[in-house]
């Protein structure tokens, strides 16, 4: 039913409906971990990411929904109105997967998600981390494991993710992170759709910040905000003074008066 559930998507389509072409197929373990350069695309993510309207409905049949399946999904107003959700609730009623939405309050979605008490989906998305012990040992260590919201229960999965903790080579992580993934494509133990692209823009003289894949400035990367610096070519005297040393200091005190 998950096979199904992720043939029954075509996710290509939504990223060309809703962000025009800026975004990528998502998926659980970042490409960095697996040693790549760039997210993968979307002929390399096996059968289950590609559209197969027919093969989804074969697969719902031999698992005993023949007439297709009557889904729910636990969300906030917000979440459910959105142009995201709205056009995957339309795919998925081609194969037979009718969903409908259970809209609550955003601290209740939170306690459900975090209680795993939901019937058969609930919105969210997968929190970033900088190693594999959040992205692939608290997902996959067993049905318990912090932040496996749907409880899947995999032995290989709960294998890979106890061996990363205690591999301290490189190449072997790297490679261990590559299983993972391979494993996920195989079963598709969580619902991925897209990961928007990240625009980023600045002026030339704001110094010292710089987003990755991990730490967005407004989110993980927040604590950059301390080392910013702006230096004195900011246009209305708002940038820093230049020292003997090169260093460079703020033109105003906490006052907003010039110094």
């Amino acid at each position: 039913m998950r096979r199904a559930l992720s043939m029954a998507l075509d996710r290509q389509g939504l990223n060309d409906l809703i962000y025009g072409g800026a975004g990528v197929p998502s998926y659980a373990t970042p490409y960095d971990f697996m040693g790549m350069k760039a997210p993968a695309h979307w002929d390399e993510l096996g059968p289950y990411y590609k559209p197969n309207i027919p093969e989804a409905k074969r697969l719902m049949a031999e698992a005993g929904y023949p007439n297709g399946y009557d889904c729910e999904m636990v969300t906030t107003a917000e979440t459910s109105a959105s142009s995201i959700y709205v056009a995957v609730q339309s795919q998925l009623a081609q194969a037979g997967f009718r969903l409908t939405f259970k809209e609550l309050e955003s601290t209740v979605v939170t306690n459900l998600r975090n209680t795993k008490d939901f019937k058969d989906f609930i919105s969210g998305s997968q929190d970033s981390g900088y190693d594999m012990e959040m992205n692939i040992y608290r997902l996959w260590a067993g049905k318990d494991a912090v932040r496996n919201y749907g409880s899947v229960d995999d032995a290989i999965l709960a294998d890979l993710a106890q061996k990363q903790r205690y591999e301290l080579d490189y190449e072997r992580r790297r490679d261990i992170a590559r299983q993972v993934h391979s494993r996920y494509l195989e079963i598709i133990p969580t619902f991925h759709i897209l990961s928007a692209h990240h625009w980023v823009m600045r002026h030339p003289w704001l110094h010292n910040t710089q987003d990755n894949i991990h730490s967005w400035a407004c989110c993980w990367g927040s604590q950059q905000v301390r080392q910013l610096f702006i230096d004195d070519t900011a246009p209305g005297g708002r940038g820093g003074v230049r020292g003997k040393e090169g260093t460079w200091g703020v033109p105003y005190d906490r006052q907003g008066r010039k110094v």
